[in-house]
């Protein structure tokens, strides 16, 4: 074999022929994996329902909070109350 030649070019072209065809076929499966999942649902319903949470803890917030005051409860205590609270 000169030094001039490539040796995929000059003794086996075939061989040259069989990675591009392994190639294509892996990146065909890699593309089509990918364009075949589930689409994730839909970042506004996401939104809406944690809006929708954070209007109902807003809501219910300031009745626990008065029920906490109204026991007297302190610091930790009162924290957890309004946590339980705010659950229930």
């Amino acid at each position: 074999m000169r030094s001039d030649q490539h040796p995929l070019k000059a003794e086996r072209p075939m061989s040259r022929i069989a990675c591009v065809l392994a190639a294509i076929i892996i990146a065909g499966t890699l593309t089509a994996g990918t364009a075949c999942a589930q689409n994730p649902p839909a970042a506004t319903s996401i939104a809406a329902d944690r809006a929708a949470k954070a209007a109902a803890i807003r809501k219910k917030l300031p009745a626990c909070k008065r029920q906490a005051t109204a026991q007297a409860l302190h610091l930790l205590e009162r924290r957890e109350f309004v946590r339980r609270c705010l659950r229930s």
